[in-house]
């Protein structure tokens, strides 16, 4: 696997780097992952707030072009890409996802109390 770095841009506004790449490969389309680990030790970033946006295989051709993005800190991940493309390729968790769900609302609770309430009257 080849890499060449097409245009690096450091964007302030969304605290990340963008990074346009091509890649080379022998046999395969190389998975995500390897081109994130690949990426990360070339240009000496952080693979836990790192991804890999996209990768197209060139029609034809043993070349891909993709886009790796490279966050200041995990918040600005987090707020930037959809949760998705994170759980995909491993950065959020099942659990972190369900932590961020909230109990039943006030209403709700009170809307199922009534409720009982209500067939408790009809049994007597």
């Amino acid at each position: 696997m080849e890499i060449e770095i097409v245009s690096d841009i450091k964007n302030p506004l969304t605290k990340r780097r963008e990074v346009k790449f091509k890649v080379s490969q022998d046999s395969s389309t190389e998975s995500k992952a390897a081109l994130k680990e690949a990426l990360c030790k070339r240009l000496s970033e952080n693979p836990e707030v790192a991804i890999v946006e996209k990768v197209e295989q060139l029609f034809g051709e043993r070349t891909s072009i993709g886009i790796f993005y490279a966050y200041k800190d995990k918040e600005s991940l987090e707020k930037t890409e959809p949760k998705y493309l994170l759980k995909r390729q491993g950065i959020i968790s099942e659990a972190s996802k369900d932590a961020g769900k909230t109990e039943a609302s006030p209403k709700e609770e009170v809307k199922k109390e009534v409720k009982k309430e209500e067939k408790k009257e009809e049994k007597k």
